[in-house]
This record gives structure tokens, sequence and C-alpha cells, in this order.
């Protein structure tokens, strides 16, 4: 059976509410997996799997496979955070909504190529645009701000702002390697995330 992390979307709720400052307002539970919850995370795939390498699948010429690269691995949120905490009403940070996916195919993507779901095999192609657009911020723009703005309101509406042609596989897969880690590992909790102390 999945663990069950600590529940702490309320964070994310609130950061939807109008004034709301993310860097004012402790950002931690925004920002992701912590190393500890990483770390277990990466230790399942790899006594699973045998490796950590990128889950994207791709077309290896007639036939469909896995990227498989070990470069630049990033752990990609499933369901993202704001939208698992606000329109599904689920914990963000749980083992079974994490997959390693490599940095080109989760929010880098081929240069060379327009930005777009036909031409781009990403999961986060408006991320790819902010990279491509940073030095927009000399003239006081913020790309990436721009962009959680836009994913915010599509958010409010129930839209999903990100390519999920993969997401049913994604979700199969990180639910059986955690499944079986978890079974095969009983002593081995997922780590919950460590609040921090205010300072006083």
């Amino acid at each position: 059976m999945t663990p069950e992390p600590e529940n702490n979307f309320r964070h994310w709720k609130r950061s939807f509410e109008p004034g709301f400052d993310v860097e004012a307002d402790n950002p931690s539970p925004t920002t992701g997996y912590t190393k500890g919850q990483k770390k277990w995370i990466k230790r399942a795939w790899m006594y699973v799997t045998g490796g950590w390498r990128c889950q994207f699948p791709v077309w290896i010429g007639d036939r469909g496979g896995l990227c498989n690269s070990e470069k630049h691995i990033q752990i990609h949120h499933i369901n993202p955070r704001g939208y698992s905490a606000l329109v599904m009403q689920e914990e963000p940070d749980r083992p079974d909504n994490g997959i390693p996916i490599c940095g080109e195919h989760h929010v880098r993507g081929k240069k060379w190529k327009k930005r777009n779901r036909r031409d781009q095999d990403i999961i986060h192609p408006d991320t790819a645009t902010a990279f491509d657009s940073y030095r927009g911020k000399k003239q006081g723009l913020n790309p990436f701000k721009i962009m959680a703005d836009k994913r915010k309101e599509k958010v409010k509406r129930g839209e999903t702002y990100w390519i999920e042609d993969n997401d049913n596989y994604f979700a199969d897969r990180a639910e059986i390697v955690v499944n079986t880690y978890v079974a095969e590992n009983t002593d081995d909790v997922f780590p919950k995330r460590q609040r921090r102390k205010r300072r006083k």
C-alpha cells in the first residue's frame, strides 16, 4: 500500500488567495519534495528498476521505448503541486506522484524546435519558453512570474497547464515502483516534511 505522507497542501490553497506573497509567507511547502523525500524516491527507483533514468516514452526507430538518459534527472510531479492541492484535493508530494524525467523532456525541450505540443516531446513547454525569454528580466520583466501567474489562472478554472499525454503511463509506472519497494523494504518509511522552526 502506498504510504500516506503529511498532508500539507493548505499552503497551496492560500497561495491562490488575493495578496498572498509566496516568498514572504513560508514558501517551503511549495518547493516540492524535500531532500530526504527525493533520496527515498531515488532509492525506490534504483531498487526496482536498477537505475535512475528518464522514464519519458520515446520512439526508437519504429519501436517505442524509454529515453533512459541519466543526465540532469529531475523528479516530475505527475499531477503538479498546485493542481493536486486545489483541483484534486490531494497531497502533491506523495512518493507515487513522482517519476524521474530528464531536464530535456521535463522543462527544457530542444532549442531548435518550436515550443508546442506537435514539435516538442516535453511536459512543461511554458517553462522552456520562460527559460528562452529570461533575458527579458533586464527590462523589468520576469518570465517565470508571468508563467506562474498564467498557471494559477488556469488552475483556478480547473484547467491543466502541462502536456498530460503520458500521465496515465507515469502514474501506473510510479505506483508499481513505489508499491514494490514498500512491500520489500518495510523499514524504509517515506519521510515526512520537517516544519521549520520560526526564529524568535
